[in-house]
């Protein structure tokens, strides 16, 4: 194995010597630039060979499946395309699980037309879509007040709602701008473009696209199938989205936590699931950051929050990822990469919200037997710096 030996900094970047005569250097320009120099002022000098050699990289972040030759990114026999080699580095450097670029590119297979899924390349360069863990991507439509569409006005656009059409009465033409088909935008664009009505996050599957017109800088499509995931007013951040089965139907995350803390030696009978808004559950913010322990209820729709007072103890910050899993009816949560619940299957993947807070849904509840729970009790160990939910 080749090991560290010194290194120094330049005018340019650093350079990095190793066992065995070989030097590598990298510049701020490189991919690699931030989680190299991560590494070296953390003194983690066994991974500074994998992390600056690109081919080492790819195939060690995704156990193989991805691996690189001569500066290009290869699934199997088929190479990737800049656009999504491109993602890939992103989702290295970030730790952020391989297996949603899996599930899109083999999405991407199932389209039928070659020229959609070139003209789907260049809106993914344009614009950083947020990825599905089911291998989709998000995207932004406008919509009348009582969401229906802001053409026909007859197309319900409500949350959950998935809308279809005949793909062979989408136009395919990326010269013809404004034509028959269902449409989604990148978030500038759908915000901007209308002034009024409301706007939804929908989910649109690579497979679906049809095509991408060529005077809207790579901003706005035509596809065949999208579902809404939620009402919105910012962008979606995160390069993966983990969302589950459930919708969002109130983007505002922020206020969705503090109102579901309560003390815990309330009586459980008394809490009331279906109100979030309860004064008196609330607890002292300048205290909770002292706890390692701490009692939740669930909201109106059954998922539990951990507040960011916690999250920070397990040194996760707003967009990162966090594993969960089901240990003997707990939900263990780690940092993404750490061990795995009894039995050795997958963690469930979750995004920290723009609050600092993490989600659990009540689907990961069920797998706990705690769907019935009226209180939680969250707790978090600084021994193996996990967040346990019983």
């Amino acid at each position: 194995m080749t090991k560290y030996d010194t290194h120094f900094e330049t005018e340019t970047g650093i350079v990095v010597m190793f066992d065995d005569d070989t030097v590598k250097q990298i510049d701020s320009t490189n991919p690699f630039w931030d989680g190299v120099k991560e590494k070296i002022y953390a003194q983690r000098f066994d991974e500074l060979f994998s992390s600056m050699d690109l081919a080492n990289r790819i195939s060690e972040y995704s156990d193989g499946l991805f691996h690189a030759v001569d500066g290009r990114v290869f699934v199997g026999s088929d190479e990737l395309p800049d656009a999504l080699g491109e993602v890939l580095i992103r989702l290295a450097n970030a730790d952020a699980p391989v297996k949603p670029l899996i599930n899109f590119w083999d999405n991407l297979k199932k389209n039928p037309s070659e020229d959609s899924v070139k003209h789907l390349y260049g809106f993914i360069a344009a614009n950083h879509v947020t990825i599905t863990m089911d291998g989709c991507f998000i995207a932004y439509k406008r919509v009348d007040n009582d969401f229906k569409d802001c053409h026909t006005h007859t197309i319900d656009n409500n949350v959950g709602a998935v809308v279809t059409m005949d793909r062979d009465t989408v136009d395919p033409d990326p010269t013809v701008t404004c034509s028959k088909g269902l449409h989604g935008a990148a978030f500038e664009y759908a915000k901007n473009f209308y002034p009024n009505g409301i706007l939804v996050e929908i989910k649109i599957s690579p497979e679906d696209v049809v095509t991408v017109p060529t005077d809207y800088n790579q901003q706005k499509m035509r596809i065949c199938k999208y579902t809404v995931l939620r009402k919105c007013e910012g962008k979606r951040e995160e390069l993966i989205y983990s969302g589950d089965d459930d919708f969002d139907t109130d983007y505002d995350d922020d206020n969705d936590v503090d109102d579901q803390w309560v003390d815990e030696d309330e009586d459980d009978d008394d809490i009331d699931r279906d109100n979030e808004d309860d004064e008196g559950w609330e607890a002292d913010d300048d205290d909770d950051d002292n706890e390692d322990s701490i009692v939740v209820k669930p909201d109106a729709r059954g998922r539990v929050s951990i507040p960011k007072s916690f999250t920070e103890k397990l040194g996760v910050k707003p967009c990162d990822w966090v594993d969960a899993f089901v240990e003997y009816n707990t939900i263990v949560i780690n940092l993404c990469g750490g061990v795995t619940g009894e039995g050795g299957h997958s963690p469930t993947v979750y995004t920290v919200d723009r609050s600092g807070n993490i989600r659990v849904t009540r689907s990961m509840l069920e797998k706990a037997d705690l769907e019935s729970y009226k209180s939680f009790n969250v707790s978090y160990n600084a021994d193996d710096n996990t967040i346990v939910i019983s």
